[in-house]
């Protein structure tokens, strides 16, 4: 899952809702880097900001991600981290969608 024009800056007033299911598994931040206190990623309900992403998160329901009108960064990169006995859990295993702006 990648913030919108990674691994090129997002932009300002962006915001998305990606609807996960339970195939997604565990997830973690391979890349993070957002405004700090202003643009945020929620993943159950905890507000992720700055350079400290999910790690290790199994995401329920909705990821929702806003940016304010300000300051832009790099963004974000969440990988799917595969469970399977063995497997290489590089960002290969990575879900293939984007956070498409609205």
């Amino acid at each position: 899952l990648l913030s919108p024009h990674f691994p090129s800056s997002y932009g300002i007033n962006e915001s998305c809702t990606i609807v996960v299911g339970p195939e997604i598994g565990m997830i973690t931040a391979e890349s993070f880097h957002t405004e700090e206190g202003r643009d945020v990623i929620f993943v159950n309900g905890v507000r992720y900001h700055g350079t400290q992403g999910p790690f290790l998160v199994v995401p329920r329901g909705t990821i929702t991600w806003s940016s304010d009108e300000a300051v832009v960064a790099a963004g974000w990169k969440l990988c799917r981290i595969s469970s399977a006995p063995g497997a290489n859990n590089s960002c290969r295993w990575a879900a293939d969608g984007k956070c498409d702006e609205p």
